[in-house]
């Protein structure tokens, strides 16, 4: 089974204006309810636009990179 979070990634309210956002989320974690199996080598960051039906990348954070929480900024996004 893949790895999956227990939780969603939230936005860093403090972190985000019209032209970007930051979003943070715990590692991934069996011990903090997480499901699947690891290991757990990156984390891909999608986006979509409100009219559009279709996912792209934004970008990846290696898992090693994170402490106990992951951090992802998504700029140049258009208001």
């Amino acid at each position: 089974e893949l790895p999956r979070l227990n939780t969603p990634p939230t936005v860093v309210h403090h972190a985000r204006d019209a032209s970007k956002i930051t979003l943070e989320w715990h590692r991934w974690d069996p011990l903090q309810g997480d499901t699947g199996s690891g290991p757990i080598i990156q984390y891909y960051v999608y986006i979509r636009h409100e009219r559009e039906n279709n996912y792209s990348v934004s970008g990846q954070l290696y898992h090693a990179l994170c402490k106990n929480n992951c951090v992802f900024t998504i700029s140049d996004l258009e208001p």
